[in-house]
């Protein structure tokens, strides 16, 4: 994607439909699009749910450091880049099984209450 909008900026639109790398992001985000349908269909949120999260930003990371040679901060901001990469993984692992038969119990409560009422 980065090479094809490079394109773009340089050469106008025309070189970017022509650009092989336009298509080739066209079928990736089609390939991942089709994986995630696939990977939420097979089985409760629960279990998919935080593998997918953590993994596109593992790969995410990667993809970054290898192909487009980002460089990961180090010194004192490991700290911070470690509490955040917990606080993700905490949040991703505890939001999905989050008790939300509360709510449910006190409306079928209130509901019962008028009925007997009557």
């Amino acid at each position: 994607m980065k090479a094809a909008t490079d394109t773009f900026d340089r050469h106008g639109p025309g070189a970017f439909f022509a650009a092989w790398q336009t298509y080739a992001f066209v079928a990736a985000g089609a390939c991942a699009l089709f994986l995630l349908a696939n990977a939420m269909e097979s089985g409760p949120l629960v279990a998919s749910q935080p593998a997918l999260t953590l993994g596109e930003a593992l790969v995410s990371l990667a993809l970054g450091i290898v192909v487009y040679g980002e460089r990961v901060r180090t010194g004192w901001w490991l700290v911070l880049e470690g509490l955040g990469a917990v606080m993700v993984t905490w949040g991703v692992v505890v939001l999905p099984r989050a008790d939300t038969e509360g709510g449910e119990g006190e409306g079928d409560g209130a509901s019962g209450g008028g009925r007997s009422g009557s």
